[in-house]
């Protein structure tokens, strides 16, 4: 195969080691906003050029750079992945920056998701004039926490009815047939008794491994 083969100048090849590192899934946020900078200091693009390039929206990229002006602790938080850029971009959407601390502290010491967090700032921005607004989200939490374990509980227990009920009719239904009606059926029918009877079975299986943990 025909090939060309090129000198690159050491500022070349810094170039490309800069676009690989920040192409890298395993890389924190942070070193790839510093990538991204040098990467502009580098080629003199423009945000939008740099983007195109990479594959990703200016916006993405404008979001990535953005976190190099967040103070050097919270930067810390994510280079160690404590924190996520999603966690930050929702925390952001609080304008009282006491309010924001707390709330950031509570997303690491809990390790809340991306989605418990947009609730928690969705809520704290619903209710500004609560001056205890975090403590009552929480009591909001745990009566919904309790109130899906209550309907958990009571699932189970109408599955635990249902099945005996079931059971127990499928079962006579089945004791109605002699062995002679069940040798008697055509095969066309056997067959399909025969898919139903594993389409059971494989059910059946699939409750006895949840039912055992």
């Amino acid at each position: 195969v025909p090939c060309i083969v090129k000198d690159l100048s050491e500022n070349d090849t810094k170039i490309v080691s800069l676009v690989e590192n920040i192409q890298r899934e395993d890389l924190n946020d942070i070193d790839k906003a510093n990538a991204l900078i040098e990467l502009k200091e580098r080629t003199n693009l423009t945000w939008e050029e740099i983007a195109f390039k990479l594959g990703i929206s200016k916006r993405r990229v404008m979001q990535i750079v953005g976190l190099t002006k967040l103070p050097d602790s919270i930067q810390k938080d994510l280079k160690e992945k404590k924190l996520s850029t999603a966690h930050i971009l929702e925390v952001k959407k609080i304008k009282e920056k006491e309010k924001a601390k707390e709330v950031l502290d509570k997303v690491k010491d809990e390790k809340l998701s991306v989605k418990d967090t947009s609730e928690l700032v969705d809520y704290l921005n619903k209710n500004k004039s609560n001056r205890d607004s975090i403590g009552r989200f929480e009591e909001i939490q745990l009566k919904r926490m309790r109130k899906k374990h209550e309907e958990e509980r009571l699932k189970s227990s109408n599955f635990t009815s249902a099945f005996v009920a079931n059971k127990d009719a499928f079962l006579s239904s089945l004791k109605e047939y002699s062995d002679s009606n069940i040798k008697g059926i055509s095969e066309k029918d056997r067959a399909e008794v025969l898919e139903g009877i594993s389409d059971i079975e494989r059910y059946i299986k699939h409750i006895k491994e949840i039912i055992k943990g």
